[in-house]
């Protein structure tokens, strides 16, 4: 599901992209990811999308709703007159879904790779997990683990695929978003020009530009050539 040209080392030596937080979700769930590509799989969307950005807003309006409450409230009334007017029976009415896993509040996740710190602990955005011992190891500093945040807003910690730490939600009101862009892990090469964005790299440039340059000293292979010109193995000259 990835179409950027951002290789890391580990991808270019398997040979295949890391997905993004979505194609990891579609592949536990076992689910094939198939592009509208087609001008006909595109028109339905694009109507889909007319519909709901023009005929609901339109339907608000005349409702007078200005709240979210208001709009959560009428959504069901909204999509079942929506349904009755331009459903279609299915060909084979036999329902083909599957019952969902048992672990789909984990699946259902943004993931992010860490590194334990040396006190058993890693942060995630303003967030602390501290990491219990557990029976494979005394410690788990240095090691690398997956950090899964929750729709609800737990924090479940994973080494190797094995939960090892669970942290609950901060809040009930919580509302689950990236910490980061998931292209912030991929290295991307800086324009020419640019300067690095890392602090200490962009210190050390300014000090060399404040500073005045050393003094050019010519080396004596750099002089001309001159027959008077005393020699560099002279006794007299050291």
């Amino acid at each position: 599901m990835r179409t950027d040209r951002h290789w890391r080392l580990d991808e270019e030596l398997a040979g295949a992209q890391a997905p993004t937080h979505l194609g990891r979700v579609l592949q536990d769930l076992g689910i094939a990811y198939v592009q509208a590509r087609s001008p006909q799989g595109k028109g339905r969307i694009e109507r889909l999308w007319g519909t709901l950005q023009d005929r609901l807003v339109s339907e608000f309006r005349v409702h007078r709703i200005h709240s979210r409450e208001a709009a959560n409230a009428f959504l069901p009334d909204f999509v079942q007159d929506f349904n009755r007017r331009f459903a279609r029976p299915p060909m084979d009415p036999h329902p083909v879904w599957r019952r969902p896993p048992p672990a789909l509040p984990l699946i259902l996740s943004c993931r992010y790779r860490r590194v334990v710190a040396r006190d058993n602990t890693i942060r995630l955005g303003p967030r602390c997990i501290q990491l219990p011992p557990g029976p494979p190891r005394r410690s788990w500093a240095r090691a690398r683990v997956e950090v899964r945040e929750l729709l609800d807003g737990r924090v479940v910690v994973l080494a190797d695929g094995r939960p090892i730490a669970t942290q609950p939600a901060p809040s009930v009101d919580f509302t689950l978003s990236p910490r980061r862009d998931p292209n912030h892990d991929r290295h991307r090469p800086a324009p020419s020009g640019s300067r690095s964005s890392h602090p200490l790299t962009a210190a050390l440039s300014a000090l060399a530009e404040a500073l005045p340059p050393p003094p050019r000293r010519r080396h004596p292979w750099r002089r001309p050539f001159s027959r008077n010109a005393p020699s560099l193995t002279d006794p007299r000259t050291g």
